[in-house]
C-alpha cells in the first residue's frame, strides 16, 4: 500500500504545481481583504492502521457527487475507513439517470472526456480496476452551421480530416492547430513546468485566451465557430475562455473523444459506488448532513440529525457556498472569508427537456450529439450509442434550451408550470428543424429547469459547473481554513466538469494520504 501512497503524494504535489504555475492560487486581486485562493498549508493526520470505533471513520465525504465518489472510491481502495452521506435518494449528483416510461434520462451529463492514456478519467479507471469499454462508449459529433453538416468521430486525425474537408483553405492551419493542442494537453500532464522553455506549447495556452488563440491560427469565422461548439461544457465565451480550459473542457473531445456513460450516467456513479462498498466504504442516501463539527480550528467529525459520526478528516463534495454558509458554525469559520465565497458569480444553468420517441432516430442519424448553430440548438441523442436506454425501435433524445436561473419562476407556482410549458414547446420547434414532424413521435416528456437542478443537487441556482468559469475568476484552494476539511468539488480547482470533478478528487486522495502516520 505505501507504494500506491507514494504515487498519489506525488501526484497530488503535481496537482498543486499545475495550479500554482497557472497562478491560480496566488492572485491578490479578487478580494483585498480576503483571498479565498490562499494556500492553507496544514497536514491532516489519518492512519488507516488504527483501530476504529463503529461510528468512527479515517474519511466522511459530504455529497455523493462524482468529486467525492472518486475520493471515496480511491481511499476504500486503499483500505481506508470511509463514509460517504448523500442528501438525496441516489448517487452522482449531475452523473445521474431516471426512468419514465421504459426510456432512460439523463440528468445532465451527456458527454465525458478524459479516456486517453494521461487522461484522468482512464487514470481513475485503471486504479480502480474498472475497464472503459464496460461503462462508456464513443459519441460522435455533429456540427451543423451555414449550411455545412460536419460530423466527427471524436479522434485528432478524423477532426482534422473532417475540417480540412469543409475549410480547405485553412487545412494547414487545422493540422498545426491540433498538433500544438495536442501538445499542450500532454505538456499540462507534466510534473515539472517550470523548466519548460518559453515557446512550449503549455506556456503558449496558460498565457491566452481561447479566442486568442483562434484568431492566431484562423481567420474563417465559421471554422472558429464549429472550434467553440463545445464551449457550453464551460459555460464562457471564447474571449473570457482561458486557452487552457477550452483545450481541456471543449477541444480535447475533437482530440481524444468524448464518451456516453453505458446504461445512463447513473450506471458509473453506481459502479464507483459498488467500489466502495466492495472494499468496506459505506454509503448512506438520503442522509442530509446538518452540521460538520470543528473544535479548535479542526475538523472532529459531522452531524446527522442526533447521530454523531467521527473523523479527523471530512471532504465537502457540496459547492462551497453551502459548506461555509450553512454547515459550518459561525464560531468555526472567518466571517470575511465566508461572505468573500459567497459573492463568487456562479457558473450557468440550463432548462433540459428529455423526450421518448417512438422513433428511431439511429435512421435519421448516427451522431449522439448535433450542434446546430443555424438554429441556436444543441441536441443529445444517447440511445444512438446506447440503445438499452430506451425500449426496442424508440429513441432517447434531450434538448439544452437557454435558462436564467433569475428569470425561473419559483418552484411549485403557476408561473413556473407555465414555464415549463414554455420551454418544452421551445425544444419542440427547434428540434423540428432537424426532425421534421418531431412532435408526433413524443410518448413522453421531462422538463428540468434551474430551480429543479438546485433542488435536486443541492447547487445553488441550479449553476452546471458549480462557480463561474471565466478568465480571472477565482476559486478557493482543495484545502480550506479548516484543518482536516477538503474540497472536493466543482467549487475549488480545476473546476467544472466530469473530468475536472475527478482531478480534484485525485488531489484530495493524495493529500489525505501523505498525511498516514508513519
Amino acid at each position: 500500500m505505501k507504494q500506491v501512497i507514494l504515487k498519489y503524494m506525488v501526484m497530488a504535489v503535481v496537482g498543486v504545481s499545475i495550479v500554482t504555475f497557472l497562478g491560480y492560487f496566488n492572485s491578490k486581486k479578487a478580494h483585498a481583504a480576503v483571498d479565498i485562493s490562499a494556500v492553507n498549508n496544514w497536514q491532516a493526520v489519518c492512519d488507516p492502521r488504527r483501530p476504529k470505533s463503529h461510528n468512527e471513520y479515517d474519511a466522511i465525504v459530504v455529497g455523493a457527487g462524482i468529486g467525492g465518489l472518486t475520493t471515496a472510491a480511491l481511499l476504500a481502495k486503499n483500505h481506508y475507513k470511509v463514509l460517504v452521506l448523500e442528501q438525496h435518494s441516489q448517487v452522482g449528483g449531475y452523473c445521474s439517470s431516471y426512468k419514465r416510461d421504459g426510456f432512460m434520462f439523463t440528468v445532465g451529463v451527456e458527454n465525458v472526456s478524459g479516456f486517453w492514456e494521461e487522461g484522468m478519467l482512464q487514470k481513475l479507471l485503471d486504479t480502480l480496476g474498472l475497464h472503459k469499454d464496460d461503462l462508456f462508449v464513443l459519441n460522435k459529433h455533429t456540427c451543423i452551421i451555414g449550411g455545412k453538416t460536419i460530423t466527427f468521430s471524436g479522434l485528432k486525425n478524423d477532426s482534422i480530416e473532417q475540417l480540412s474537408k469543409y475549410f480547405p483553405h485553412e487545412s494547414a492551419a487545422i493540422a498545426q492547430f491540433f498538433d500544438q493542442a495536442e501538445q499542450a494537453m500532454r505538456e499540462s500532464r507534466s510534473a515539472d513546468k517550470d523548466s519548460l522553455p518559453e515557446s512550449s506549447a503549455f506556456k503558449s495556452w496558460s498565457n491566452a485566451t481561447y479566442q486568442q488563440k483562434l484568431d492566431e491560427y484562423f481567420t474563417d469565422t465559421e471554422l472558429k465557430t464549429v472550434l467553440c461548439s463545445l464551449l457550453g461544457y464551460i459555460g464562457t465565451k471564447p474571449d473570457k475562455t482561458p486557452a487552457l480550459a477550452a483545450l481541456k473542457a471543449a477541444l480535447s473531445y475533437f482530440i481524444f473523444g468524448g464518451y456516453y456513460p453505458k446504461g445512463g450516467p447513473g450506471n458509473f456513479a453506481e459502479k464507483l459506488q459498488q467500489v466502495i462498498e466492495t472494499n468496506g466504504g459505506t454509503v448512506i442516501p438520503n442522509s442530509k448532513v446538518d452540521q460538520i463539527l470543528v473544535e479548535s480550528g479542526e475538523v472532529i467529525g459531522i452531524r446527522v440529525g442526533e447521530n454523531i459520526y467521527k473523523s479527523s478528516v471530512v471532504v465537502s463534495n457540496v459547492n462551497a457556498k453551502i459548506l461555509f454558509s450553512t454547515l459550518l458554525s459561525k464560531e468555526a469559520i472567518d466571517q470575511k472569508f465566508v461572505d468573500a465565497i459567497m459573492s463568487l458569480k456562479m457558473a450557468h444553468s440550463t432548462s433540459l427537456v428529455n423526450f421518448g420517441l417512438d422513433l428511431d432516430i439511429s435512421t435519421i442519424s448516427s451522431s449522439s450529439l448535433i450542434s446546430d448553430h443555424d438554429h441556436g440548438v444543441t441536441l443529445s441523442i444517447p440511445s444512438n450509442v446506447d440503445a438499452s436506454l430506451a425500449p426496442l425501435g424508440k429513441s432517447v433524445l434531450s434538448v439544452f434550451v437557454a435558462s436564467e436561473y433569475a428569470t425561473t419562476p419559483e418552484y411549485g407556482t403557476t408561473a413556473y408550470e407555465a414555464y415549463k410549458k414554455e420551454k418544452l414547446e421551445k425544444a419542440i420547434q427547434k428540434v423540428e428543424t432537424i426532425i421534421p414532424d418531431f412532435r408526433k413521435h413524443i410518448i413522453v416528456s421531462d422538463v428540468s429547469t434551474p430551480r429543479s437542478f438546485e433542488r435536486f443537487t443541492a447547487m445553488p441556482q441550479g449553476a452546471l459547473y458549480g462557480f463561474d468559469q471565466s478568465a480571472g475568476a477565482k476559486r478557493p484552494y482543495f484545502k480550506t481554513p479548516i484543518r482536516g476539511l477538503y474540497l472536493a468539488s466543482s467549487s475549488t480547482y480545476p473546476g467544472g466538469g466530469v473530468e475536472a470533478v475527478v482531478a480534484a478528487g485525485f488531489i484530495c486522495f493524495g493529500d489525505i494520504c501523505s498525511g498516514m502516520k508513519k
